[in-house]
């Protein structure tokens, strides 16, 4: 979303402008799998924050549809199978956002994790059994939110906006729509994996599957995990601070097993199905019910962190078992074994190693404006990363995109009389 955001405004200026993609598909995480029954977001699935959200705007004017997700709209059932007052989840999950906050107002030293203020602020007040397995369920919730667990996000930055009211639209029928119609008109090669950069006062080359790109700039919108994983090799190296910044940041992990079954066998109207475990590590933390959010007979089970990374070391049906023997506690034995299954490993994908970022206890949030700042005046930095307001989220890619383009029109208006011949490649 930053590149295709980043090309459709320099486009409309009047550069020349080649949009290079690892992938042989548009989109990068945002991914809709079509290859079978029905459209699945295995990727971003939202457009969140949606009165402050330009894709909502686009989402309307290009009649891509879209359904509004109450994040508080949960059925949590407990080990045993039986389902939770709702009015007790709420005064629990209330009570864990309410210290969070009381803690990040009080000021804290840093490298002070989320979890480190949680213990502390409930020691020597002991919770009682079912309290303390939703307290684990909400902290467990919490990790699918930012792609980490608790003890490895700082508590004064893994969000600066936490108090905010994330009022969401699910994209239904899938993300990509939004994808191709900002890709139209634009000049793209697929297939196209970038491993080296070369870059100075003069302008960049692009090393890309074997062919090389000259460009007076270029903008790299790759992911924090390829970043971090150094798969591209910049020529000179990139500077210090931006290295250490890189390092400094976290690259989260979140995975789906999405499964349709040939009949509903739960709820119609939560938005949302959770299952607080005994032991507080075996929950399912967050089952988005696809019923209800886009009318098809599937839950979307979203694993983060640690439980994500130990999913990836499954197979896909060791996945499913281990989640449909949970659904039988919580609906009975006599659900059906579900008629299709899509399972993602985001985190050994080559091209994200990672769903989005976090600011980790070693970061800061200054560390992704370091990241976003340009290295000379040629190599500009987009993606979700680089943008401290909205990091982690597809509008904060689409937002630091147009940001990059801006920096790239101010540049060559100071470069005019080196600009490349007509008729050349500009990335």
């Amino acid at each position: 979303m930053a590149g295709l955001a980043a090309a459709r405004s320099l486009t409309a200026a009047g550069f020349e402008v080649l949009v290079l993609e690892g992938r042989e598909r548009l989109g990068g995480r945002i991914w809709t799998d079509r290859s079978r029954t029905s459209p699945v977001d295995l990727g971003a699935s939202w457009i969140e924050l949606r009165k402050l959200n330009p894709l909502a705007a686009l989402a309307r004017q290009w009649r891509v549809p879209t359904r509004y997700t109450d994040f508080g709209s949960v059925a949590l059932y407990d080990y045993d199978g039986r389902r939770l007052r709702s009015d007790r989840v709420e005064r629990i999950t209330d009570a864990f956002e309410r210290l969070v906050l009381k803690a990040q107002s009080q000021g804290v030293p840093d490298r002070t994790s989320v979890a480190d203020c949680l213990a502390r602020s409930l020691n020597g007040r002991p919770l009682e059994r079912q309290s303390r397995r939703v307290w684990q369920w909400a902290m467990a919730t919490q990790a699918c939110e930012y792609g980490a667990d608790l003890r490895d996000l700082s508590l004064n930055h893994f969000d600066e906006h936490y108090e905010m009211e994330w009022d969401d639209l699910l994209v239904v029928g899938g993300y990509d729509r939004l994808v191709e119609r900002m890709a139209a008109g634009l000049e793209i090669r697929l297939g196209r994996e970038v491993r080296r950069i070369e870059h100075g006062d003069e302008g960049v080359r692009v090393v890309a599957s074997g062919e090389t790109y000259a460009a007076d700039a270029a903008i790299v919108t790759l992911p924090l995990g390829v970043l971090k994983a150094e798969r591209v090799q910049f020529s000179p190296d990139l500077p210090a601070r931006k290295r250490e910044a890189i390092a400094r940041l976290g690259m989260g992990v979140v995975d789906k097993i999405v499964l349709h079954y040939p009949r509903r066998f739960w709820p119609a109207a939560p938005h949302f199905l959770g299952y607080a475990a005994r032991d507080g590590g075996g929950e399912l933390a967050q089952i988005v019910n696809l019923y209800a959010g886009a009318g098809q007979n599937a839950l979307a089970v979203h694993v983060a962190g640690d439980k994500a990374r130990a999913l990836e070391r499954q197979t896909d049906r060791d996945a499913v078992a281990g989640v449909q023997r949970i659904l039988r506690t919580m609906f009975g034995d006599d659900i059906p074994e579900p008629s299709d299954v899509r399972v993602t490993r985001w985190g050994q994908d080559p091209f994200s190693l990672g769903s989005y970022s976090y600011a980790s206890v070693a970061a800061t949030g200054e560390d992704h404006d370091i990241l976003a700042e340009p290295v000379g005046a040629r190599l500009l930095f987009a993606g979700e990363a680089t943008h401290r307001r909205f990091p982690s989220t597809v509008h904060g890619a689409y937002f630091s995109g147009l940001r990059e383009a801006e920096r790239v029109k101010a540049a060559m208006l100071a470069f005019t009389d080196n600009l490349t011949p007509k008729g050349s490649q500009s990335a």
